[in-house]
């Protein structure tokens, strides 16, 4: 308000401001951050972020919720790093939410790709979980929260179990097995050999593992033809050779 000496009001005067580009640029953030919503909330993996310094979760999508089996509060400050109710790492140590890696991101810009973490829920049922985390930076490059990125890796994990059981017992055969098996490179250099085969021709590892298998047969031919032979994918059934023992016998083989 405009007055005169005598404090009567005698006008005003109004400031206008544009806001228009103002609004224009909010609303168009607003749209932005509603399209993230919706595609990371149809996306297959869990996502959540954490706001720096604090830790508190700001987001998380309906995967995470159903990795984690609860629904944590978003803004309560119990809530920090992470919505599981307990973490533990694949050899069964338990990891404090603080010791996580968002809590790593969200303190030093660290990234982690591919870490696996032991999920355990409310009601003790645990996932086994690959998380890929990282640190989101401000205009002048300051952290100011992180985003991870887990899937449920459950099955593979019990995969890769089944699979080492397997070769496990797959191993445990061939090197107990009645009879000589070995293996050969490309080049014909022996690589393994089991221990039925090591007691037949009577050479000790060293003396026979290492060393070209042509070393150990009587008749050159016979060895060049099988090496060319399996160079050019045959396969070779009943094939009969003579082997050198290390007594200076000859053993007759299949």
């Amino acid at each position: 308000m405009l007055r005169d000496d005598q404090g009567t009001v005698i006008g005003a005067i109004n400031l206008l401001v544009d806001l228009t580009e103002r609004n224009e640029a909010n609303e168009a953030r607003r749209a932005s951050e509603e399209r993230c919503e919706r595609i990371l909330s149809v996306l297959p993996a869990a996502v959540y972020t954490c706001e720096a310094p604090s830790g508190r979760l700001t987001y998380f999508n309906e995967r995470a919720v159903e990795l984690w089996g609860r629904r944590p509060e978003l803004g309560d400050p119990e809530e920090k790093y992470c919505g599981s109710y307990k973490l533990w790492l694949p050899d069964g140590m338990p990891i404090a939410h603080r010791d996580t890696p968002m809590a790593a991101a969200l303190k030093t810009g660290q990234q982690t790709r591919n870490r696996d973490v032991v999920v355990e829920r409310p009601d003790g049922t645990r996932i086994s979980a690959l998380v890929n985390i990282d640190p989101i930076l401000d205009a002048r490059g300051e952290i100011v929260g992180a985003v991870n990125i887990f899937v449920d890796a459950t099955k593979l994990k019990e995969a890769e179990r089944e699979l080492q059981r397997r070769t496990s017992q797959l191993a445990t055969f061939l090197e107990t097995a009645a009879i000589g098996l070995h293996r050969v490179g490309p080049d014909g250099t022996i690589l393994w050999a089991n221990d039925a085969e090591i007691e037949m021709l009577g050479y000790s590892r060293d003396e026979y593992i290492g060393h070209h298998i042509a070393e150990f047969h009587v008749d050159q031919p016979t060895i060049a033809d099988i090496l060319d032979r399996l160079r050019r994918r045959e396969k070779l059934r009943d094939y009969e050779a003579r082997l050198r023992c290390k007594d200076g016998s000859i053993k007759t083989v299949h």
